[in-house]
């Protein structure tokens, strides 16, 4: 959302449909850009848009209706996944996208961060049926600080997976994370991973196609991969993770989760190796393996460090909206590729780093293939299949 740019709590609600619809589509069109016959198969994981709906029916845990003092709205903070796989396949049929909401709100997700805008934690509120095994209550949280408005929001979200037809229509109120045979994938939000992950929650798990996934991908804003959330999931053999969080875009990691079966009275382990990303000499390596994207005209090239090791800030001014990429050989844009219809940003965007792990995937029990992953917001190089987060 942008908080300034909402003024009352009934543009909060007219936006609602409005930046749900616009960024699906333009998610969908950037997508349609590339086709797999020129760039490989690829599945795009972006961040979310968050939007709020109004819900005159929340309760209290007696009963009684909780928006006697103001709305409670729901929140509606979801990832949009697209791909470039064939939808005509008669064999393995697909859903041309899929939504995977974030079930809890955190305190960042409805402010004016950038004025200091802030949550409280308010009343109590009945549990939500979406998720009953998560205590829910009011959040009250500063949308704009300029005029004070503030709104109550459920913290547990009613938001369900979906999977969609290329017109549009709902196929399934499960997110399909079996697009790519052989390689299923399970999605966290931020605080999911903590309060209700696709690992160890539940309700969270009954919404995938497939349980036993072999990618764990978290799309996070100052959240950090935990060895706790896979104790129980022996099936899931990547855990890639990327931050988008103001201060701290750019931190990336992918980890290889190793599990050894117990013997005897002796248990089980389970521990990781972080995995060190192409052109990179290890995981900590802050010059070679990156590419650096910033928001001004002319971005930090590979390898221009400042003495800590970390790409010197660049010198051109600011320019609203303008995101340019070091013009290696992976990033050059093909002579005849099509840009029609991509929609331009107008607002600013944090600065961010490119990572590329190439993951040897064990597919042994459903099909054989490789996988490059991206943890980025930009284009990697051809593979067999490409997921960028």
């Amino acid at each position: 959302m942008c908080p300034l740019e909402i003024l009352t709590e009934v543009e909060v609600q007219m936006a609602a449909n409005l930046c749900l619809e616009t960024v699906t589509r333009n998610v969908r069109t950037l997508i349609s850009k590339f086709p797999a016959e020129k760039y490989g198969k690829i599945v795009m994981l972006p961040g979310t848009i968050a939007v709020l709906k109004p819900n005159p029916e929340a309760r209290t845990p007696s009963g009684a209706l909780a928006g006697t003092k103001g709305i409670v709205y729901d929140a509606s903070n979801h990832l949009t996944c697209t791909h470039n796989l064939p939808l005509n396949d008669p064999e393995y049929p697909r859903p041309a996208y899929m939504i995977w909401p974030k079930r809890v709100v955190s305190s960042i997700d409805y402010i004016d961060e950038a004025h200091n805008g802030d949550c409280s934690v308010g009343a109590a509120l009945m549990k939500n049926p979406t998720n009953p095994g998560i205590d829910n209550f009011i959040k009250t949280c500063v949308l704009n600080t300029n005029n004070g408005l503030q709104v109550n929001i459920a913290y547990v979200s009613s938001s369900v997976a979906q999977s969609f037809d290329a017109d549009g229509r709902l196929l399934s109120s499960k997110f399909q994370n079996d697009i790519v045979e052989g390689l299923p994938f399970g999605i966290d939000i931020c605080l999911d991973y903590s309060e209700a992950s696709v690992q160890k929650d539940e309700y969270r798990i009954a919404q995938l196609d497939d349980r036993d996934f072999a990618l764990n991908f978290q799309v996070a804003a100052g959240m950090g991969l935990k060895l706790e959330n896979y104790k129980k999931t022996p099936f899931i053999q990547y855990a890639i993770y990327n931050e988008g969080y103001r201060g701290s875009t750019g931190a990336t990691a992918a980890w290889k989760l190793i599990y050894t079966k117990g013997i005897g009275k002796r248990l089980g382990t389970m521990s990781y190796e972080e995995l060190a990303p192409l052109d990179a000499d290890s995981p900590d390596d802050k010059i070679k393996g990156i590419i650096a994207v910033d928001k001004t005209v002319n971005s930090v090239a590979p390898g221009d460090a400042n003495s800590t090791g970390i790409p010197s800030a660049p010198t051109e001014p600011v320019v609203k909206g303008a995101i340019s990429i070091d013009q290696t050989g992976a990033f050059v844009l093909p002579s005849d590729a099509d840009s029609t219809g991509i929609p331009q940003i107008l607002d600013e965007m944090n600065a961010g780093l490119v990572r590329i792990w190439s993951l040897d995937v064990d597919t042994s029990e459903t099909a054989s293939g490789s996988l490059r992953v991206a943890s980025a917001r930009s284009a990697v190089r051809r593979e067999e299949v490409q997921f960028i987060q």
